[in-house]
Parts: C-alpha cells; structure tokens; sequence
C-alpha cells in the first residue's frame, strides 16, 4: 500500500478560471518525505479519482494500492 498525504490548492485553480478543479500543492509519503518533485504541480484536477489514477501512473502501482490522506 502506497500511503500518501495530499495538500490541495483550490484557489490557484479559482485564479486560473478553473473553478471547483484543484491542484496539488505539497504530496509526502507515510514517512512525510516531501515528494512534490515526483509530481506536476501545474495539473488541475477534478476529484480524487482523476488524482488518484495520475498518481498510480507517476509511482507505478494499481489505483487499489493507493491510500490517500487529505490536508
């Protein structure tokens, strides 16, 4: 199980005109190593399945082997 902690940035996202979508600002693993340079910070996204299924690509394991925690 991949246990990550997900920070999420709604109002750069407000600011970019895209309303109610978020981006990642800040990802750590169970140890709270900070892993945002694994990922795009840029990508908007529209919920927590579109987020989890980038992140099952970026750290190559299945959608199911992915816990998230959200800050």
């Amino acid at each position: 199980m991949l246990y990550l902690k997900i920070y999420k940035d709604f109002d750069t996202s407000d600011r970019a005109g895209a309303g109610g979508m978020f981006q990642i600002s800040g990802i750590e693993d169970g140890d709270e190593n900070d892993l945002s340079d694994k990922v795009d910070l840029g990508i908007h996204f529209h919920d927590d399945d579109e987020l989890k299924k980038y992140l099952s690509e970026v750290f190559n394991v299945s959608i199911d082997e992915i816990d998230l925690d959200f800050e």
